[in-house]
């Protein structure tokens, strides 16, 4: 079905390096502002600027930081639909921010859909001015639909494909200048699963930024799970001022899960939607109790939910929305 660029891969962790340093404020009176949340100091030694919509950082001095961007996620596809991809995620570990304002974009997820594939998210990125630096965390990919092509949509993790189609393969963030040092940059990010095909016709998980999408199970009507998320433990949400993100323990980015097969797939009365990842990934419900997706976790970059076929409505998971969070120590 898929060949050889459906071979599972390892989540896009670290391609351009590793690397480090503490991110620090630095000396002379530096300062920063900006953020839906402006300089949270949880008492862990940094200070956190959270921000859940556009906005403008603003440095004066220089300041030595961590940059986390995570994108919004795709929302499921409808009507035996496959769980969306969750948003791509970056991780610039130090990065140093001069004098200026810098404008930060968070993405949004994508919409719930009836009886259509699922809607990719947008990107989230971060740009120091004056130079020409920009980290962009890619959106999740839309789940697959009922309707040919059937296929996941690409994106930062790629969407799960309908029964018949193939997965959505997995967009690399990027930083678009040669003048960041490549060490420090790490990106997250995994394609969706496989549909079964018959005689099941059960479709697959969304790609998470931990793990792939699960492939539409085989032996039973059931759907597939979403891939996991990746767990980033310095931007829990008591640390970064969202509550709704407590639970989720640092995890980001979970693939949303598919919806159960078809009317010759089941084997149980009531046949199970796949889990959403863990990172907030929407779960799909089971079949034919509830034909509408869970939406992904809000500022997680999850993946939604796929809708069933045949209930009313059978309406998919919208993808969360991303975020931006800047770190510096104090």
């Amino acid at each position: 079905m898929f060949n050889e660029q459906h071979k599972k891969e390892m989540p896009l962790i670290g391609m351009l390096g590793m690397g480090g340093g503490i991110a620090r404020a630095g000396g002379g009176g530096s300062s920063a502002s900006g953020g839906n949340i402006d300089g949270l100091a949880p008492g862990n030694g940094y200070k956190y600027h959270t921000f859940t919509s556009n906005g403008d950082f603003t440095v004066t001095g220089s300041i030595d930081a961590e940059i986390f961007i995570v994108a919004g996620g795709g929302s499921g596809g409808s009507d035996r639909g496959a769980g969306g991809g969750a948003g791509g995620i970056v991780s610039y570990t130090n990065l140093t921010i001069g004098s200026g304002t810098h404008p930060v974009v968070v993405g949004d997820g994508g919409d719930a859909v009836n009886a259509n594939d699922g809607n990719p998210g947008t990107d989230s990125s971060f740009g120091v001015n004056p130079s020409p630096v920009y980290l962009i965390a890619k959106a999740g990919g839309g789940g697959g639909n009922n309707d040919h092509p059937y296929n996941g949509k690409s994106g930062g993790s790629g969407g799960g494909a309908n029964y018949y189609g193939s997965p959505g393969p997995s967009i690399q963030n990027s930083q678009n200048t040669p003048f960041i040092p490549l060490t420090g940059f790490n990106q997250y990010g995994n394609i969706g699963g496989d549909g079964s095909g018959g005689p099941k016709y059960t479709s697959a998980g969304g790609g998470g930024a931990g793990g792939v999408g699960a492939d539409g199970p085989t032996g039973t009507g059931g759907g597939g799970a979403g891939g996991n998320g990746q767990q980033f433990p310095n931007f829990t949400g008591p640390l970064i001022g969202i509550p709704a993100l407590n639970p989720l323990n640092g995890y980001y980015g979970g693939g949303g899960g598919a919806a159960a097969g078809s009317e010759n797939g089941y084997n149980t009365p009531y046949s199970p939607g796949g889990a959403g990842g863990p990172g907030g990934g929407g779960s799909a419900n089971p079949h034919p109790a509830g034909g509408t997706g869970n939406p992904a976790v809000q500022y997680s970059g999850g993946g939604g939910g796929g809708g069933h076929r045949g209930d009313t409505p059978h309406i998919s998971g919208a993808g969360g929305d991303g975020v931006v969070v800047i770190r510096y120590a104090v």
